[in-house]
């Protein structure tokens, strides 16, 4: 083929991400989207755009809007817990996550954040608009119960429910998720293994660790078997590790995203 016409994106395919973390997105598709329902009246749908990450919007029918996440989260095994989240241009909305553990319930306001957590929430806002967050949620649990009574098992904490809401909402206002992980520190031992599609063949993949668009490392590699000790990740706590699929055209995929 030729492939200076080559100008189509590079397709992920499926794999199995390091075990370090829980839910992710990739591949354009939302993996934990079975956990995520929309409460009564509002609508939750997958945006995919040719040659952008895609992401989940929901819409909410009046002043207040949730989206529900139904699981079985142990913090003591995946203790930190990253997304991207969007509002909507000049939203004067809030937004918060109430947390389900056990039978008590956590508030998290995030827009506006909220003070009381802030020692244990890393969040920024991206030129295009999305806001990436990343919460050290074990920690802020532990510190929490030393203000009330938070029951947890032998294995710990155990969140069942994440209700993601917004009050002073306008009718069909949207909040978009994109990347939800919950997750435990990377390892250099962890292993992936990319796989992808492209017609005139996938080359090599690139990384970069990320922070507000602006890559403060990077590097590339023939083979589809990530080595995540060569990649200095240390230390870069509130980053996103982004890892993309080259063709034979230099043509990129979209970025699989690990949190840090």
């Amino acid at each position: 083929m030729d492939h200076a016409k080559d100008k189509d994106l590079p397709n992920w395919m499926a794999m199995k991400t390091p075990n370090t973390i829980m839910h992710m997105k990739w591949l354009g598709q939302i993996t934990q989207q079975k956990y995520l329902i929309p409460a009564k009246g509002n609508t939750a749908v997958i945006i995919n755009k040719p040659g952008k990450e895609s992401f989940l919007r929901s819409k909410a029918p009046g002043i207040a809007g949730s989206i529900i996440y139904k699981g079985k989260w142990v913090t003591s095994v995946y203790p930190k817990f990253a997304m991207r989240y969007k509002l909507a241009k000049d939203a004067k909305s809030a937004f918060n996550l109430l947390l389900m553990v056990y039978k008590s319930y956590i508030h998290i306001n995030l827009h506006p954040l909220d003070n009381k957590y802030a020692a244990f929430i890393k969040q920024y806002k991206s030129e295009d608009g999305w806001v990436n967050c990343f919460i050290d949620m074990d920690a802020l649990l532990k510190d929490e119960q030393t203000r009330i009574n938070i029951k947890k098992n032998k294995k710990g904490f155990i969140i069942k429910q994440i209700f993601f809401n917004r009050a002073k909402t306008v009718k069909n206002e949207a909040i978009d998720i994109q990347t939800m992980s919950m997750y435990r520190d990377l390892r250099t031992t962890d292993k992936l293994k990319l796989d992808g599609f492209d017609a005139s063949g996938i080359a090599c993949y690139d990384w970069e660790i990320i922070r507000d668009k602006k890559a403060v490392s990077s590097g590339s590699s023939t083979s589809l078997k990530v080595d995540f000790s060569k990649i200095p990740f240390a230390n870069k706590k509130g980053h996103w590790l982004n890892i993309y699929l080259r063709d034979n055209s230099n043509t990129r995929s979209v970025p699989l995203r690990i949190a840090l």
